[in-house]
């Protein structure tokens, strides 16, 4: 297990690294973690980095994609057979990327994309890989969507409760 010292060393690491892609880091509360960095970009978009307490020894990267309300009815008009259908498409999908999902449900709502990285090996260039990663599988997710629940803006993109507009 890392020492407070190295895991705040990791912490500012990541802040710098994460400071380059997005217009805006900040802590997050979250009483599960060591620590909760949450990033966001002015023109919409964000993505989160977790070292949680009872895993001190990987960070999280993760990014979610929920649906507004007019898309939610949208999904929820479709046939059962045509959301079995959608579901099962959006879950290959995000196996094809490799990345790890949760919420690829019915009834759908947010969708959690995210990739792990041990601290023993963390350096920015698989950071950055991670975070890349990551913000492909949630622009999958809104693609998807765009091409199955057509019709204006489509989603909110947002990093944990905090909504990106």
């Amino acid at each position: 297990m890392e020492s407070l010292d190295d895991q705040e060393s990791v912490r500012r690491r990541v802040e710098t690294w994460l400071a380059d892609y997005f217009d805006d880091v900040e802590p997050f509360a979250d009483d599960t973690a060591l620590w909760h960095l949450s990033a966001t970009r002015k023109a919409g978009g964000g993505i989160q980095v977790v070292l949680l307490v009872d895993n001190p020894e990987r960070l999280i990267v993760q990014s979610c994609v929920t649906l507004k309300a007019d898309y939610k009815q949208r999904y929820k008009n479709l046939s059962s057979e045509e959301r079995r259908e959608f579901i099962y498409d959006l879950q290959l999908r995000l196996l094809n990327m490799d990345v790890d999902y949760d919420g690829v449900d019915d009834p759908l709502d947010t969708v959690r994309i995210s990739q792990h990285v041990f601290i023993e090996s963390l350096d920015r260039e698989r950071f950055v890989r991670k975070l890349r990663w990551v913000n492909k599988g949630a622009l999958s997710v809104m693609v998807m969507l765009a091409q199955r629940l057509p019709r204006g803006r489509v989603l909110e993109h947002i990093a944990g409760d905090v909504t990106i507009h």
